[in-house]
C-alpha cells in the first residue's frame, strides 16, 4: 500500500499488439519493432491490414511507404473507412483517395472471418477467407482492429460507469460521492469525458491537455490547503469537438471544425514533422531543447 495526497488516474485503456507496442523498456521495445519490420520487409505474397480505422490507415500507408514493391491491402469490413469515428464522409473518400494513389488496395465492405496457415507445402503464407466467400493470400497479416479495455479495475465500482471509464466532471475530478473526490482526478483515454453520448475522438494532445488542467487544478487545492489562496477556482475543460490527423505516408489528412477536410505537405510538417510526431511531444512536454537523440530502427 502507498499513501498519497492526490491521485490522478491516467492508465488508459489496453490495447493489444500492434495497435499499440507491449515493450516496457527501449530495448525490448526495439526488438519488438525490428521483428515487425522484418516481417513486412520479407512477405515476399504480400501484406494485408486488417481494420479501416485510424490505426490500419496509418500502418498501411507507412508500410507502403517504406517497402513500395511488397504490395500492401487494407481490408474494411464496411463502406467507408473511418466508420466508428464521428468523422465526414469526406473526410473518408479523400482519404481512400490518398491511399489509392500511394498504391495502397483498399477492399471495403468484405468482413475477414477467418485467418490459417497455408497448407501447401513449403508455404508460409496466410489464407484469409473473407464475407463473401472469397479468399486472399499473403506473406503476412497486420490486425489493426483493437478492441480496448479499460484499465480502471483499481477503483471502487462507483466510480466507474458502465464501459469502466471513470466518471469525472468538467474539471476532471472523480463525481463519485466520497469526501476525497476532490483530490482524485482521471484524464485521457480513461476518463469519461466528454459525457457519454457527446461525439468526440479520444486522442493523445487532449489527453495531454486534460493533464495540465489537472496539475493546475491541484495546485489550487494546494494553495488552499496551506491557506495560501481562498477556495480554489478550478479550470475547466470543454468538450473536444471531433478532429483527426492521420499520417499517409509522404503526406497527411486533417479534420476539425472549421479548416474542414485538409491535407498536403504543410499538414505533415506541422502535425507530424519528419518522425511522426516525436520530437514535437518531446518539446511539448519540455524534455529539452535539443531534438531527442532515438536510434532508428533498421
Amino acid at each position: 500500500m502507498e499513501s498519497y495526497d492526490y491521485l490522478i488516474c491516467a492508465t488508459g485503456y489496453r490495447r493489444i499488439w500492434p495497435t499499440v507496442p507491449q515493450s516496457l523498456d527501449r530495448k525490448s521495445y526495439l526488438a519488438e519493432a525490428q521483428g515487425h519490420i522484418d516481417h513486412v520487409k520479407a512477405a515476399e505474397h504480400g501484406v494485408i491490414v486488417i481494420g479501416g480505422g485510424a490505426v490500419g490507415v496509418e500502418m498501411a500507408a507507412e508500410s507502403n511507404m517504406v517497402y513500395p514493391d511488397i504490395g500492401v491491402t487494407l481490408i474494411h469490413s464496411r463502406d467507408h473507412l473511418f466508420s466508428a469515428e464521428p468523422l465526414p464522409t469526406e473526410f473518408a473518400d479523400e482519404t481512400l483517395k490518398l491511399l489509392s494513389k500511394s498504391g495502397v488496395k483498399v477492399i471495403l465492405g468484405k468482413r475477414v472471418m477467418k485467418v490459417t496457415d497455408d497448407d501447401k507445402a513449403g508455404s508460409t503464407s496466410k489464407v484469409l477467407k473473407l464475407s463473401d466467400g472469397t479468399t486472399m493470400h499473403a506473406s503476412h497479416v497486420i490486425s489493426a482492429i483493437s478492441r480496448p479495455t479499460a484499465t480502471s479495475t483499481y477503483l471502487p465500482d462507483t466510480a466507474l460507469d458502465g464501459e469502466g471509464l471513470v466518471k469525472v466532471n468538467d474539471s476532471l475530478h472523480l463525481t463519485m460521492n466520497s469526501d476525497t473526490s476532490e483530490t482524485h482526478f482521471a484524464i485521457g483515454d480513461i476518463a469519461a469525458w466528454p459525457p457519454t453520448g457527446t461525439p468526440t475522438i479520444k486522442r493523445c494532445g487532449g489527453a495531454m491537455y486534460m493533464g495540465h488542467v489537472a496539475a493546475l487544478n491541484i495546485y489550487r487545492h494546494m494553495l488552499h490547503r496551506l491557506e495560501l489562496a481562498g477556495p480554489p477556482e478550478y479550470t475547466t475543460i470543454p468538450v473536444f469537438p471531433p478532429a483527426i490527423a492521420i499520417a499517409l505516408g509522404n503526406t497527411a489528412i486533417g479534420y476539425w471544425e472549421g479548416a474542414g477536410v485538409t491535407e498536403g505537405d504543410e499538414l505533415r510538417d506541422r502535425m507530424f514533422g519528419d518522425d511522426l510526431g516525436l520530437d514535437i511531444c518531446w518539446q511539448g512536454m519540455g524534455l529539452g531543447s535539443v531534438k531527442a537523440d532515438v536510434s532508428a530502427v533498421a
